[in-house]
């Protein structure tokens, strides 16, 4: 585990005392986890990446459970495990920045480098004239992951799927990138997560209906429908709480 990744953990194991996960949802495309609250965190689910040796069937029998317990999946090498440990990580963890869909301006011609091809995101950079590769394992024509890597440290701006969290890449690309965006509903939306690092935007989500969002990731379903059921978050540096 990378220093970043621990930070990560170590800050959500400071929110879990006195709450309790109450149900965890482990859908085709997401899982989501709720907290006794009635705050929801996402995570992405790798469904092509189910592992036999999973620790997270045992532990989500007996919910609800101690917040902590399933954090401790965090150590797990089956992103199964990981993405409940981060669904409770994001749950417990502070959302900050602003409500808006917008991106930051970038300069013409920036080459971007895309981990996790996300086309919505893509599409706007491109219209800001960036010039975008990407680099994912589901899709055709991207680059390869040691081309990736060396791409990382040479272009001007690297745009980071934060489900890279889940299966564990994401450190070395903040580590190589000049500058890095962190992009998707599994990203922790809080700057200190971030902060001394070369991240320096997150696109993200907060949930406004928490149980509508579970019952719509227990039926499969993904991004584009979560659009009733979130609102988009644009954290910049250091910003407001928008949920305690």
């Amino acid at each position: 585990m990378g220093s970043l990744d621990k930070r990560l953990w170590d800050l959500a194991y400071a929110k879990a005392s006195g709450r309790m996960v109450l149900e965890v949802v482990r859908g085709v495309r997401y899982t989501a986890a709720l907290l006794d609250n009635g705050r929801v965190g996402l995570a992405y689910s790798f469904p092509d990446m189910v592992m036999a040796e999973e620790e997270s069937p045992a532990l989500l029998s007996s919910l609800p459970v101690d917040p902590s317990e399933a954090l401790g999946l965090s150590g797990s090498r089956c992103p199964g495990d990981r993405a409940v440990a981060l669904a409770v990580a994001n749950a417990l963890l502070p959302v900050e920045g602003e409500l808006s869909g917008a991106i930051p301006k970038v300069e013409p011609g920036i080459e971007v480098l895309m981990v996790g091809r996300m086309e919505p995101l893509e599409n706007k950079l491109v219209a800001l004239e960036a010039k975008v590769l990407f680099a994912d394992h589901n899709r055709p024509g991207g680059l390869s992951d040691g081309e990736a890597l060396d791409m990382a440290s040479r272009c001007g701006l690297v745009v980071l799927s934060a489900s890279s969290i889940v299966n564990g890449t994401w450190e070395r690309f903040v580590e190589l990138a000049r500058d890095c965006w962190v992009a998707g509903p599994s990203a922790p939306l809080s700057w200190d997560v971030y902060r001394g690092t070369s991240v320096s935007v997150v696109l993200g989500r907060s949930v406004k209906s928490p149980q509508a969002l579970m019952r719509i990731v227990s039926r499969g379903c993904g991004t584009r429908f979560f659009e009733p059921f979130t609102d988009k978050v644009l954290l910049r540096g250091c910003g407001e709480v928008l949920c305690p």
